[in-house]
């Protein structure tokens, strides 16, 4: 993912629906001004008593969708509805980014179709919080008749005709990079777009004209920050462009995946128990030391390259390349990404970022028992004579020391450590960053992520003895391989063996 503007909340336009109802001259002109330039504006539902629910409502919707979505594929795939034109969207579909189900306001109002089964129970919300929606709507494009003098408006959207007008439940994402998707950068094709949601998903084409390039030929990006509570997003689309002859701007925008998750804690602070409980809670997939330690030898070498280009005073990487290499996992967890901070904070301006904490003390305590230990390892230090992969990964686990701790953890490991936490809450939003210890169990994490409290206990492992076995298995898959190549050449295999037996065999 390639580094984005992140515009504050304070730089979008808020429009009030209450005042727009009063017909406000000065409220109806930032409208107006807002579908111009950029072409959205949040709109402020809480003050019209026709729509003060809506907040409640939208949180009910957010469930709804959820257990939709979390249904099996076969059930959802009854929903589809078959002989639709292409470019309808009713019923069920699926794509390469995410899964959406929409239903029509005519199909809700006369009940023409029915409702998916897990819907049902919630017929009166969903065709509430659809009217809300609607009658919002229709007062938007009245103050626009209004000030645009443009009769082409009026009849848009009257009760007394047909409507394409629908409500449409959209699924996260599947991937974290879904707007580098062609087909998910697109216009509306409607009049306005009235979007809810409540994390860093959405990004719109900010400069140029209807065709996204600026005068220079480019295009810029940026993500729109959620909605306040009791507010939509709205954006113009293609069809109130052309009705309003181009007097509003048809929007360009992309949904983008949940962002990947960063835990940037050094290491011995608590990760592996840390991941064992974000697996729990779906982050199943993090990139760590163990996927260096047990992947292809492609991955010690990325981090080789990336350290000696930090050292020489560089960005050890930029976002393209972090999205080319770290495409499909949930997030990062600890070393080697906590020696990247900075460009791992600079190519994801919108993840979540949790720093594990502990006692400095116990924490350097540990780390010369384990991991300092291990960049010394004579047993690592033997296959890496006679192991390109054990060669690379060992180079790593020496530069790993001297990126994060001058080479010298002995003197300089809680300096260093202090420095990390330093650096990493400096640079994080308070809103963005937990800091955190495993001590604390649950609550904080969930609360954090906005995930339920599971059932079980908070894991606890990755005590001394675990590290150690976890290097020792290394060794032991490698020795395997060797041993399996050793039958073509046999003394190489007596000289490993001897020297690993007593430790590895």
């Amino acid at each position: 993912m390639a580094p984005v503007q992140l515009p504050d909340v304070s730089t979008v336009t808020a429009v009030d629906l209450a005042r727009l109802i009063e017909r406000d001259d000065a409220e109806t002109t930032r409208l107006v001004e807002a579908l111009e330039s950029p072409g959205y504006f949040y709109l402020d539902l809480r003050n019209a008593p026709a729509t003060k629910a809506i907040a409640d409502q939208a949180r009910l919707m957010y469930a709804l969708s959820e257990n939709y979505f979390e249904q099996p594929a076969e059930i959802k795939a009854e929903d589809f509805r078959q002989g639709q034109p292409s470019w309808s969207d009713r019923g069920y579909k699926s794509c390469e980014t995410d899964e959406s189900y929409e239903m029509s306001r005519d199909e809700l109002r006369h009940k023409s179709l029915p409702l998916p089964i897990s819907m049902i129970k919630q017929a009166d919300l969903i065709e509430s919080f659809h009217g809300h929606c609607h009658e919002a709507a229709r007062v938007v494009l009245a103050r626009l008749v209004d000030a645009l003098d443009t009769p082409l408006l009026e009849n848009v959207h009257r009760d007394s005709e047909p409507s394409e007008t629908g409500l449409k439940l959209i699924s996260e994402p599947s991937v974290p990079l879904a707007a580098n998707v062609l087909e998910n950068k697109h216009r509306d094709s409607g009049t306005l777009t009235m979007l809810f949601y409540d994390s860093w998903s959405m990004q719109v084409c900010l400069t140029g004209d209807n065709n996204d390039n600026d005068e220079q030929g480019r295009r810029e990006w940026v993500f729109v920050p959620p909605p306040p509570e009791g507010c939509a997003l709205v954006h113009g689309a293609s069809s109130l462009a052309r009705l309003s002859m181009a007097s509003t701007r048809a929007t360009p925008h992309s949904k983008v995946g949940r962002p990947p998750l960063l835990v940037l804690g050094l290491s011995r602070t608590g990760g592996t128990s840390l991941s064992r409980a974000l697996a729990t809670l779906g982050y199943e997939n993090l990139y760590d030391l163990d996927t260096v330690a047990n992947g292809s030898p492609e991955h010690a070498a990325f981090w080789v390259r990336a350290i000696e280009r930090k050292l020489s005073g560089q960005p050890g990487f930029d976002g393209t390349e972090a999205a080319a290499f770290f495409d499909g996992y949930d997030g990062v967890r600890n070393v080697p990404a906590a020696a990247f901070a900075a460009e791992f904070i600079e190519s994801y301006p919108t993840s979540k970022v949790i720093l594990p904490t502990r006692d400095v003390d116990s924490w350097h305590a540990s780390c010369l028992g384990t991991v300092y230990q291990r960049a010394v390892d004579p047993i690592l230090g033997a296959l890496a004579l006679i192991h390109s992969g054990s060669r690379t990964y060992a180079t790593l686990l020496r530069a790993l020391q001297r990126a994060l701790y001058r080479g010298d953890f002995p003197g300089y490991g809680k300096t260093a450590f202090a420095e990390h936490q330093d650096y990493v809450r400096g640079r994080v939003p308070a809103e963005r960053l937990l800091e955190y210890r495993v001590q604390q169990g649950w609550g904080p994490l969930c609360e954090f992520l906005g995930e339920p409290v599971p059932a079980g206990d908070f894991p606890q492992s990755n005590d001394r003895d675990a590290f150690w076995e976890g290097c020792r298995a290394r060794d032991r898959r490698v020795l395997r391989e060797l041993a399996v190549k050793a039958l073509l050449v046999s003394g190489t295999a007596v000289v490993v063996a001897w020297l690993l037996r007593g430790v590895v065999l």
